[in-house]
């Protein structure tokens, strides 16, 4: 008789063959799906390994992931351009785990056939062109879901309170949507979350709902323009994983809860003002508050504290003495664009460990410290745009520097020889006083040779002979304007008397109303617009200082006399903007006024606009003129892409200030490419902000001539203003998203082609599925390939949208490029820390990072390239 074992082989082996019947028709259905797949995809070069004729897809099939049993459990397709809705074919792949089509294009509606897949553990849908509502049971994805992003497309309606059925979910973002109603306190049942994303959602006024204080493990938190009210929430205090907190452009009452600097893990926030305690929290190793609004004193003391970054804030004061005693163990001290005065403490010598101070755009006096000569590890120093004064101290030769910007400043005397070298040589432009020695000549470009100006030196013989000389041409003069007075007071009552120009400073003057009118000539003619002309004047100095100064005027045609209201007018948005002090925005120094011309008075930019850097117009010579045509401007070597995204750094804060931080709002009305000046080391500053709008109006123009003439020019103008005359922020935000495209593409704002304008042209080449790097302009190489060249081409996008109120503010536009610009520093330092660095230490490469890696990053919790999108 047959052992029972033996009786139950047949049963066993028949089950085998069974399942592995099961299994290799399950792996057919699986293949002929995702076929399906790729053909309702328009069958994409990038799926073209999915194919019949190569058997299973677990074998060499890009993008598709299966399990031990040969199910597909992943589908991949990051930054993979197919076309349509998601197919429906993938609601069948009954094993499904991850799920990832972050920046295809895909559009529809939400997929709600995804239910099926009740396995999914991670669901990536961001950055596409998804619309409606989001169903009211989306919770139905199951409670294995732990990762859920629909952030960056168009969703509408109200934020589903059955989100908080997916009880595992540790990453949420769904911002920059167009979500409204308010944020649902049952988000708070979500207790496993660590990253949490609205930010950019026209949500209604309303409070962040008290529930979130059980959000205990929350280590990002992004909830930027959620139109929160009520006061500072007080439990944030108590998220002690913290990392990343973005707060800004909400309406929150109250103050910060100083115990928020007890969160030591805490790296970055935004919108944020209040002012810091004199002592830190006593464990604090970091503090990185760049970027918001933060005022008063700087703290003393934080024992512990090695990183301490407070640029772009509104600190003001001295830097405390005791600073250096109060935090011995800092690394990296940067307080740049804040209003902080007095002097630089010798004693900030004594902190050795130091490698990186940023004090630059600033309000600093005294001297430079020559303590700081003996700084061990220092390998920045910035102390650019401040209003330091005295020699520069040989000791800090002896630094081995990578970076190195004592500009705009008042520093006199030589250059030390050890820092007279070409890897400096644009470390001290704006120091009229400063020259360098004989072997040194040449090196530093804006410094000249101490040995030339010596030379220059007129002899006592030759000064007296000129002297005499003067004399007799004097008394030529005299005879001469004895004769001319004499007649024109016989001739007194034939012709009125020429009106006298009204001069309104705004700020110290070296110079008078007469060498700028003597400047009008068509020889120094550099721009001219549909509101008037802009002349190079240089301006003697009225001390008898050497040098002068070189000013650019605007002068601006009304066609008439103004009305005395429209007259104030203008005069009271003049004194607005004469008083504006912002690094990023040209300074207005005076206004010269009478009837029927304007002349606005403004620093002189040496490298012109940005229009020249990425266009290179030529000018010809003015129509009837006998002078010789003007020679073609010189094409200067292209803008490589990093220092593209730093001018759009720079405009975006000047920018942002007008529209964020003046009381009333300042709009610009005329954004474009030549209004964005750069200085000789290409930082970008606004000009030319509308001030004509109303001298033009008085003229007779009617409403739609005055908004096309003066207040918008072709390709750079929003929709609304065809058929309004009410111009607001948004209008700028527009204007901005097009110079965006200019420093993506190389094209001209109104080159679009078929479609008109860059704008429409854009959005067109996006739509159609091309790949965004064949839109990019040749001149900035591989850079086409980055992830943050595909952020700025879609942030213009996002800011020419045809409704104002999808546009982001100018605030959230600079939050993106700065984080952006993070990113990349953040990647480009990881890449080159093995190199020594040569380059030009005033020109910092604009840095981005991966954001293929860095979107997989988010769900563990780090920052990430996906935090600034």
């Amino acid at each position: 008789m047959a052992s029972p074992r033996r009786a139950y082989l047949p049963l066993l082996a028949l089950c085998l063959v069974l399942h592995l019947h099961h299994a290799a028709a399950q792996q057919a259905d699986e293949r002929q799906l995702l076929l399906e797949i790729k053909r309702a995809w328009g069958d994409p070069a990038e799926l073209a390994s999915w194919s019949a004729a190569t058997g299973s897809p677990c074998a060499g099939w890009a993008h598709v992931s299966c399990d031990g049993a040969g199910r597909v459990t992943s589908l991949a397709l990051p930054n993979v351009t197919v076309s349509g809705p998601v197919p429906d074919a993938i609601g069948r792949l009954a094993s499904l785990a991850t799920l990832d089509l972050s920046n295809t294009s895909v559009s529809g509606g939400f997929p709600a056939f995804l239910y099926n897949c009740t396995g999914l553990t991670h669901l990536d849908l961001s950055m596409n062109r998804f619309s409606g509502d989001l169903p009211a049971d989306i919770g139905r994805l199951g409670e294995n879901l732990t990762y859920l992003a629909l952030n960056g497309n168009g969703f509408t309606g109200q934020v589903p309170p059955a989100l908080s059925k997916l009880k595992n979910l540790t990453v949420l973002a769904l911002g920059t949507n167009q979500l409204t109603g308010t944020i649902p306190p049952e988000l708070g049942e979500l207790i496993g979350l660590q990253t949490l994303k609205l930010e950019l959602n026209p949500f209604v006024p309303g409070k962040l709902p008290e529930s979130f204080k059980n959000l205990t493990r929350l280590a990002t938190v992004w909830l930027a323009g959620c139109n929160l009210t009520g006061e500072f929430p007080s439990y944030l205090p108590e998220m002690s994983e913290l990392v990343w907190l973005d707060l800004s452009t909400n309406a929150f009452t109250g103050n910060i809860p100083p115990s928020i600097w007890n969160l030591t893990k805490l790296q970055n926030n935004g919108g944020l003002t209040g002012t810091l305690p004199e002592t830190l929290f006593w464990n604090m190793t970091r503090l990185y508050i760049m970027n918001n609004k933060f005022r008063g004193s700087l703290p003393s003391s934080a024992a512990k504290l090695q990183k301490f970054n407070a640029g772009n804030n509104s600190f003001s004061g001295e830097i405390p003495a005791g600073l250096a005693a109060g935090m011995p163990l800092l690394q990296e001290f940067i307080l740049s664009s804040n209003q902080l005065s007095g002097a630089i403490p010798p004693s900030i010598a004594s902190l050795g460990g130091l490698t990186q101070m940023n004090f630059s755009n600033n309000q600093l006096t005294g001297e430079i410290p020559a303590g700081l000569g003996s700084m061990p590890v220092l390998t920045l120093l910035d102390l650019s745009s401040n209003q330091l004064s005295g020699s520069i101290p040989r000791a800090l030769g002896s630094l081995r520097l990578n970076q190195l910007n004592l500009s705009s400043n008042n520093l006199a005397g030589e250059v030390p020889e050890a820092l007279a070298v070409p890897a400096y040589d644009r470390s001290f432009l704006g120091n009229r006083a400063l020259c360098t020695g004989a072997a040194s000549s040449g090196n530093l470009a804006g410094v000249s040779s101490c040995a030339a100006r010596s030379s220059d030196k007129v002899s006592p013989g030759l000064r007296t002979g000129l002297v005499a000389a003067a004399a007799a041409l004097l008394v030529v003069i005299a005879a001469l304007a004895f004769f001319i007075v004499r007649d024109t007071k016989r001739r007194k009552g034939l012709a009125p008397p020429e009106e006298a120009w009204k001069l309104t400073p705004f700020q110290p003057l070296d110079f008078g109303e007469g060498p700028v009118l003597r400047g009008l000539a068509d020889e120094n003619l550099i721009g001219k617009g549909g509101s008037g002309r802009v002349y190079r004047v240089e301006c003697p100095s009225r001390s008898g200082a050497s040098g002068g100064t070189v000013v650019a005027v605007k002068r601006i045609w009304t066609g008439g006399k103004v009305e005395r209201k429209l007259e104030r007018e203008f005069e009271s948005e003049v004194e607005v903007l004469g008083h504006v002090r912002h690094t990023n925005i040209v300074k207005l120094l005076c206004c010269l006024s009478r009837a029927e011309t304007k002349l606005l008075v403004y620093e002189y930019m040496g490298n012109g606009s940005l229009d020249k850097w990425l266009h290179g117009h030529r000018w010809p010579a003015p129509a009837g003129s006998s002078m010789p045509a003007r020679a073609p401007s010189v094409r200067r070597a292209p803008l490589n892409w990093a220092a593209r995204v730093r001018v759009a750094v720079g405009a975006a804060r000047g920018l942002s200030y007008m529209h964020h931080e003046c009381s009333p709002p300042v709009v610009h009305r005329d954004v474009k490419c030549s209004n964005i000046l750069l200085d000789a080391e290409l930082n970008a500053k606004v000009a030319d902000f509308g001030l004509a709008r109303m001298l033009v109006e008085a003229a007779g123009t009617t409403p739609t001539d005055t908004m096309s003439a003066v207040a918008g020019t072709f390709g750079y103008m929003a929709p609304e203003c065809a058929y309004t005359r009410k111009a607001n922020e948004k209008v700028d935000v527009y204007s901005f998203g097009v110079v965006l495209l200019e420093l993506a593409t190389g094209r001209e704002a109104g080159n679009g082609g078929e479609h008109c304008s860059l704008a429409e042209w854009a959005w067109r080449h996006l739509q159609s599925g091309k790949s965004i790097a064949d839109a990019a302009d040749e001149c900035i190489g591989d850079a086409r390939q980055s992830d943050d060249f595909e952020v700025v081409f879609k942030l213009g996008i996002i800011c020419t949208g045809a409704q104002p109120s999808t546009r982001p503010t100018m605030k959230d536009v600079l939050q993106i490029l700065l984080r952006c610009e993070q990113a990349h520093r953040k990647t480009v330092d990881e890449k080159t820390a093995v190199s020594e660095y040569d380059a030009a230490p005033l020109l910092p490469a604009v840095r981005g990072g991966s954001r293929r890696k860095q979107l997989s990053d988010a769900a563990d919790g780090k920052g990430s390239f996906d935090d600034v999108v």
